[in-house]
Order: C-alpha cells, then structure tokens, then sequence
C-alpha cells in the first residue's frame, strides 16, 4: 500500500464510496502525482510546473480555484 501504489486509496473508495474520476490528489513529489495517476484521480503538484499535472505554485492558489470553479455546482 505503499506510494505510488493506490492500494490505500483504494481501500478509502470502497469504505467511503468516492468516485475517483471526480477526486483530486494533491502532492509536492512526483511519488504523489504518480499515486494520483496510478488511482486514477486527477493529480495536483504543488511546486513548479508539471506538464501531466494541474500545477499551483501554494495549496491555498488550489483552494481558491476549487472555491471558484464549484461555486456553480
């Protein structure tokens, strides 16, 4: 269960029904981003550009953006 396995994760959607395809997984290390991929959730790499990944330069500059863009829902 160890990153990048999504073994952990997995465990988290059966036990709480999540739907992956719809969670982000936020990281500073591409272990993170590649566990995200592996799990099938969308990554997120806080730190410098990432070009397979939403990148964020704080977790707060996420924050914002989901704030904004689940507002409509």
């Amino acid at each position: 269960c160890r990153k990048p396995s999504p073994g952990l994760i997995f465990r988290a959607r059966d036990d709480f029904n999540i739907s992956l395809a719809q969670s982000y997984m936020v990281g500073d290390s591409t272990v993170d981003t590649d566990t995200a991929k592996n799990a099938g959730c969308i990554p997120v790499f806080i730190s410098k550009d990432k070009a397979d990944c939403m990148n964020f330069d704080s977790l707060r500059d996420f924050s914002e953006y989901l704030l904004k863009t689940t507002a409509d829902k």
